[in-house]
């Protein structure tokens, strides 16, 4: 028995369309380059990304300047920290860092990078920009 293919002008207003066995390999192709697509752009080097502080200690005596610590990759650089708002009880900092282009090992290595205060830490809390308190310590 041979089967006419359905066409579309058969088909009630607003149906959809048979799940054939093209249609499914055209669906599967389509997610494929889509993946493909959206880990060569997340692999795509030397871009800047803002890293998540892991901790902050004095970076000064009179604490008017922050040692933040981040983990990087073994080729990325930190290309600034700043602090992005104070108030009196959180300070908020940030630190963009550059990603090296291509293929690197998936080990993290400690950084580090100052930043000036307007005025002393006291008991203020440190978050990141996302919110999360910053815990006071050297590198884990």
């Amino acid at each position: 028995m041979t089967r006419t293919p359905l066409r579309t002008v058969d088909l009630p207003s607003g149906a959809a369309l048979p799940r054939t066995p093209a249609r499914w390999a055209i669906g599967r192709a389509v997610a494929a380059v889509l993946v493909a697509s959206v880990a060569v752009a997340g692999c795509a080097g030397d871009h800047v990304t803002e890293q998540n502080v892991m901790r902050w200690h004095a970076g000064t005596d009179d604490a008017t300047s922050l040692t933040l610590v981040v983990g990087i990759g073994p080729g990325d650089r930190i290309e600034r920290a700043r602090v992005v708002s104070e108030s009196a009880s959180t300070v908020v900092v940030a630190v963009d860092v550059r990603r090296a282009e291509g293929d690197q090992q998936a080990i993290a290595v400690y950084a580090e990078a100052t930043v000036a205060l307007d005025d002393p830490i006291g008991e203020r809390v440190v978050q990141n920009v996302d919110g999360t308190p910053v815990q006071q310590g050297t590198a884990p």
